[in-house]
């Protein structure tokens, strides 16, 4: 952002912060704050993409070797980070 709270000219960034960014959202089975997270960005009206893993435990993506899931949820985070550069 310019001093001035404008994004520079000429720019992607410009472009990106025109638009909300849509929000992936990885939840599991055993999950404290699941249900609130599941919940806080559909009701403010933001896109949000979400996938629930079954038998997972909170903090389960950065446990990739332990949980099946997590390698499958490491690859739909790198996937939706793709998406989201090219649009």
């Amino acid at each position: 952002m310019t001093p001035g709270g404008r994004p520079p000219r000429g720019t992607h960034a410009g472009r990106v912060a025109a638009r909300p960014a849509a929000a992936l959202i990885l939840t599991v089975e055993v999950d404290p704050i699941r249900d609130d997270a599941e919940a806080r960005l559909r009701r403010d009206g933001l896109p949000v993409s979400l996938t629930r893993y079954a038998g997972g435990v909170h903090g389960f993506v950065t446990e990739i070797g332990a949980f099946v899931q997590a390698k499958q949820a490491a690859d739909e985070v790198c996937l939706h980070l793709r998406e989201a550069a090219r649009a």
